[in-house]
C-alpha cells in the first residue's frame, strides 16, 4: 500500500514540476509580441511589437499608438494591485499625449490574451491572429 501511495505522489510531483518549468521560459513580455484579435468585436485589433509599441485598429484603420511597458509593481493608474505573486503582471499603455491606461494580465499564452482594465469588473480577450 505504502509502495502505491509513494508512485502516486512521485507521478503527481513530476508532473506538476513539468508544468512549473513549461510556463517557467518564457514572460508577457516575449508572449504578448504579435497581433491580437478581440473576442467580442474581430474588427479591433492591437498589434505589440518588439520596440515596446502598441498600435491599435478597428476596421483595418489605425485609430491609436501608445507606447507599452509590462510591470509588476503597485500601483497602477493610481490603483494599488498585488505584487510578488508568479502571475501579477500589469500592461500599461501610454499615448503621446501622455494619457495611461492600466490592465491586469489575466492570462496569455500562446493563443489568447485576458485583460482586465484595472478599476473595473470586466474582462477582455484577445485570440492571436
Amino acid at each position: 500500500m505504502k509502495t502505491n501511495n509513494i508512485r502516486i505522489f512521485t507521478l503527481i510531483a513530476i508532473a506538476i514540476i513539468t508544468s512549473l518549468l513549461t510556463f517557467s521560459f518564457t514572460t508577457p513580455n516575449e508572449k504578448i509580441i504579435g497581433i491580437w484579435v478581440s473576442e467580442k468585436d474581430s474588427d479591433n485589433k492591437w498589434e505589440f511589437t518588439t520596440n515596446n509599441k502598441c498600435y491599435q485598429y478597428y476596421e483595418g484603420e489605425e485609430t491609436d499608438i501608445y507606447s507599452y511597458n509590462i510591470l509588476t509593481t503597485s500601483p497602477q493608474c493610481g490603483y494599488q494591485v498585488k505584487t510578488g505573486g508568479s502571475e501579477d503582471f500589469y500592461l500599461r499603455l501610454t499615448n503621446t499625449q501622455g494619457d495611461e491606461y492600466c490592465y491586469e494580465i489575466l492570462g496569455i499564452s500562446d493563443d489568447v490574451l485576458s485583460l482586465n482594465y484595472l478599476g473595473t469588473g470586466g474582462y477582455m480577450v484577445f485570440n492571436k491572429q
